[in-house]
């Protein structure tokens, strides 16, 4: 759909400013959405890309299948607050993936419908009209009065449940984060930052890769030489950057490569440089940042020789992947937590024990060792949950007499899955790995196995498939204790559980 007042970003803001042909009697205003992505009603909008589809010739059939599957995604957003359930009956959520292009398609039907439109009283007035996402900047050339009525004319009724705050700056406004001034009849720009903003710039100190801290003062400086049309004000911008950045911890050495850099572009090429397509051929093998990022770096492109030389895997591995990461848990993910809860904790439940307890009431109990610490080949780690041997969707290690052990999980009871085990040695039945050890190396005697639990796997408050974190723990545990090793028992670790 081709969108005329569509901007991509501050860039193509700025060239769209270039283009405007200024005249003495237009003025700089602005009006933006209020709460646009939980305003809008789920089949106005629905239609609206119903009816954008159809004008560029999609199929009937294909129509439909969208509308349906918008509003299966637009009915079915539902949040947990105070342990109750909601379901959001207007709007779309912040933060899913067809969020902002719906947002973009009903905004761009309904200003051709009601702004653009000549049932629109003062569109004769918009000179200039251009949008990013929910705000909107436009070259107006009527009065100050006749653009508050423009505006009250979108409020009367809410139209499509939409309001409409404004903002009327004649020859000074403040757009994304740029500022624009009218002088001698033609518009400056400069960088923009609001009084509120803080110094939110990536710590030099913080966990990431040189590479990526030592490209944020160059990107800024970058950012600032495209924004201001002026070096007079690039430079003064510039200098309180390098306030900013030396309080975030960055060397001046650092400091000023970037800025001598960024000093001598070309404001016109950054504008109007085109983008660079991506190699699609290749793919990226993306992990948590480490320090030890170098050395797994170079490991894995000294090693990809043995996939190159695999008949079967060198077809999809033609060429080298790119190496990215992913972002670790910051202290807000570990200290902040989204689902919030009344409720009250009592002495009872401060005071469970931890570890591996028998329940006194099955035929398994003298099998279960009462141990909170575990040594599970060689790997030390302490039990966090009280499991007995009635706990379920526990993560369990059985252990031989001869410090063989087998790691494994089960959805039932601990003590159930511990009887299958036992019945199959004593009945001979099976060919697992571990019935096999205790059958040829301890003369099929059961009574030289004991079990306990590792990790119990809770129920999320807000649902989830259990089973699978379950399968996932065991794979984990399986091959941080080398479990299909010399020593342990196990016959082999699905890792197909994490696709």
């Amino acid at each position: 759909m081709d969108i005329p007042s569509y901007l991509k970003d501050t860039n193509s803001f700025l060239r769209a400013v270039e283009d405007i042909n200024w005249r003495g009697d237009l003025k700089l205003v602005s009006i933006d959405v209020e709460s646009l992505y939980t305003r809008i009603p789920h089949h106005e909008g629905v239609n609206a890309i119903c009816l954008v589809l159809h004008r560029a010739g999609k199929s009937p059939a294909f129509i439909d299948f969208v509308r349906e599957a918008l509003l299966f995604i637009l009915t079915h957003n539902s949040f947990l607050f105070n342990n109750q359930w909601f379901n959001q009956v207007t709007g779309t959520a912040m933060g899913t993936p067809v969020a902002c292009t719906f947002a973009n398609i009903f905004l761009a039907v309904f200003e051709s419908k009601f702004i653009l439109n000549l049932g629109n009283p003062y569109v004769k007035y918009i000179h200039t009209y251009l949008r990013y996402i929910d705000d909107v900047f436009m070259a107006w050339s009527g009065s100050e009065q006749e653009f508050f009525d423009f505006v009250d004319f979108l409020n009367t009724g809410e139209r499509m449940n939409m309001r409409f705050p404004c903002n009327f700056g004649d020859k000074h406004l403040e757009f994304l984060d740029v500022q624009l001034d009218v002088v001698a009849d033609q518009i400056k720009v400069s960088g923009y930052r609001k009084p509120t903003a803080t110094n939110a710039l990536l710590h030099y100190n913080s966990a990431h890769p040189d590479h990526v801290k030592k490209a944020v003062p160059y990107g800024q400086f970058v950012r600032l030489r495209r924004i201001n049309d002026s070096d007079e004000s690039f430079h003064k911008q510039a200098l309180e950057l390098k306030d900013r950045l030396r309080l975030r911890g960055y060397p001046d050495t650092i400091i000023k490569t970037a800025y001598d850099k960024a000093t001598k572009l070309d404001r016109h090429q950054l504008l109007h440089r085109r983008e660079v397509k991506r190699n699609s051929d290749r793919f990226t093998f993306t992990f948590d940042f480490c320090p030890n990022e170098r050395n797994i770096r170079k490991a894995i492109q000294r090693n990809w020789v043995i996939l190159e030389r695999d008949p079967e895997l060198r077809k999809v591995t033609v060429n080298r992947p790119m190496i990215s990461f992913k972002r670790n848990p910051t202290m807000r993910d570990l200290l902040v937590n989204s689902k919030f809860s009344d409720k009250k904790t009592t002495w009872l439940d401060r005071e469970i024990p931890k570890g591996n307890f028998t329940c006194h009431h099955c035929n398994f109990c003298r099998f279960h060792l009462r141990t909170r610490s575990l040594n599970i080949g060689g790997v030390t780690t302490m039990v966090e949950q009280f499991i007995s041997c009635k706990t379920d969707y526990v993560v369990y290690v059985i252990f031989c007499t001869c410090r063989r052990f087998y790691i494994g999980k089960t959805i039932r009871p601990l003590y159930i899955r511990f009887r299958e085990h036992h019945h199959s040695i004593t009945s001979g039945k099976g060919s697992q790995r571990l019935i096999k050890h205790i059958r040829d190396a301890h003369a099929g005697d059961p009574n030289s196995l004991t079990f306990a639990g590792i990790e119990r796997v809770m129920p999320k408050i807000d649902g989830g498939d259990r089973h699978r974190e379950l399968l996932r723990r065991e794979a984990r545990w399986i091959l941080k204790t080398e479990a299909e090793g010399p020593i342990g028992l196990n016959d082999k670790n699905d890792m197909a559980v994490f696709i």
